[in-house]
């Protein structure tokens, strides 16, 4: 009887080890699927908007590169489908580093990328800018490099410090992932980025990204099973993945990224908590104007 009893037990751990096993081994393909997903979708949103939209390089691999691909024929329908404008505040933009705070995010953060990543805001406002991107990219190696070659800075409160201490504008989007293939969702009721604007009183610019909302085609009514999955992988990796979605290539809106009036002394405005009310209404105001025109 005894050794029945052992041999059902020996059984029975076996078994929760194979099981614990091929819970690990899903997690770890998963986790690595999401992974190299995101790194395809991450890095090709940054190289086409380089490469298709930012200025020519002359010297280099990318000197020889870029004038070449943009000879092909689906860069040039790219470049005929896909419009970006840029609307620049009616008063001149404060000396010295800004905080560009930037709504919506979108699926794929296009409108962020052609107006931070190819030159088009350092042109028209005369400031050299960093796009600020989520930490989780700094942890794979290569989105980490491609972020850093294109302009991209971590997040954290650190590296946007160090970022305004040497001169740089930092563009962030306080909605962050959230927003991906979600409606716009209420600004949070005090962002990082304007407590950061307070705290060492750097002019505050709203931005707000007309038609990143409409660029590409979200499966709403997707599995509890993928939506559960994304929930996970967001909490554990901060990557919002899976996400079933595709650009509308057959209807693309144009992309309309429309700068505010800056907040040029944020003590002035009091507290944090009022710089975050002003900034809500002056985000709204500007959603506004692209919705009526």
């Amino acid at each position: 009887m005894q050794n029945i009893i052992s041999c059902l037990l020996i059984h029975v751990l076996l078994k929760l080890m194979e099981l614990i096993l091929l819970a690990l081994l899903f997690l770890v393909t998963f986790v690595g699927l999401v992974g190299v997903v995101a790194s395809v979708v991450f890095c090709g949103t940054l190289c086409c908007a380089r490469v298709i939209w930012a200025d020519a390089p002359r010297d280099g691999l990318a000197g020889w590169f870029v004038p070449r691909s943009r000879q092909l024929r689906a860069v040039h329908w790219l470049r005929r489908k896909l419009a970006h404008q840029l609307t620049l505040p009616p008063a001149s933009l404060p000396p010295g580093p800004v905080l560009y705070a930037c709504r919506p995010h979108g699926v794929l953060a296009t409108s962020a990328c052609l107006t931070f990543l190819t030159g088009a805001a350092d042109r028209r406002a005369h400031k050299p800018t960093l796009l600020a991107v989520h930490s989780a990219i700094f942890n794979v190696p290569v989105m980490r490099e491609v972020a850093l070659a294109f302009g991209c800075i971590d997040v954290s409160r650190d590296s946007i410090e160090a970022a305004l201490c040497n001169g740089f504008s930092v563009a962030v989007l306080p909605g962050g992932v959230r927003e991906m293939g979600a409606p716009l969702l209420p600004m949070p009721e005090l962002p990082g980025v304007v407590k950061l604007a307070h705290a060492y009183n750097v002019p505050l610019v709203p931005v707000h990204f007309g038609g990143e909302q409409e660029l590409c085609w979200v499966w709403k009514n997707e599995p509890a099973l993928i939506r559960w999955m994304r929930l996970q992988t967001y909490a554990w990796i901060g990557l919002y993945f899976p996400l079933v979605f595709c650009p509308r290539v057959w209807n693309m809106p144009t992309l309309h990224t429309r700068m505010g009036p800056a907040f040029e002394n944020p003590h002035a405005m009091g507290s944090a908590a009022d710089l975050g009310t002003a900034l809500k209404r002056a985000e709204q105001a500007l959603g506004m104007i692209g919705v009526d025109g």
